[in-house]
């Protein structure tokens, strides 16, 4: 076998359990670090790119895009609820390991019921829809964070990386 067929049954092996789970339905649009979302609108405030200076609160925004099998399954579902989670990472300046103590997971759930008949027309015209979600943390210090987006097991949620392959979803922040 060559290194490519090789790698591609590695990569059908590894990917297989996955084929027909939300995780193959649910993938990060975009994401912006801000500093406040409008609830009504869910619209994000100033965008902040790293580095940045300490801010009294830091807020990651995250625009999802579901599938229209994925809204078919949150209709199905008594809940109509699929749990993702922001998890929070504050690494130490001398390690580079995360620092326990500042290691947080916050739990986001996507598609209440009332909010999924709203999105019916979406998913009729375009085949899939988007949903956003966010979470924040005040009184940033010094540091490196990163945010990690999982479902509610921990497992990643999955986005393409810039060379195409998936990887899962982190996104970074130096404070300085």
């Amino acid at each position: 076998m060559t290194k490519i067929q090789v790698l591609s049954t590695f990569l059908i092996t590894l990917l297989w359990p996955l084929a027909g789970s939300a995780q193959v339905d649910l993938s990060v649009e975009r994401a912006e670090w801000t500093s406040a979302v409008d609830r009504t609108t869910k619209s994000f405030g100033p965008i902040y790119k790293s580095p940045i200076a300490a801010i009294k609160k830091i807020v990651l925004w995250t625009q999802l895009r579901g599938s229209e099998e994925l809204y078919n399954q949150l209709l199905a579902e008594k809940t109509g609820r699929i749990p993702i989670k922001h998890i929070w990472y504050r690494y130490d300046s001398d390690s580079v390991y995360a620092d326990a103590e500042s290691t947080t997971a916050v739990n986001l759930e996507i598609g209440r019921p009332e909010d999924l008949k709203s999105l019916a027309f979406e998913v009729a015209k375009e085949g899939s829809f988007s949903w956003r979600v966010w979470s924040s943390r005040d009184r940033l210090i010094r540091g490196t964070w990163r945010v990690d987006v999982t479902w509610e097991n921990g497992d990643p949620l999955l986005c393409p990386a810039s060379d195409g392959p998936l990887e899962p979803c982190r996104y970074y922040l130096e404070v300085h």
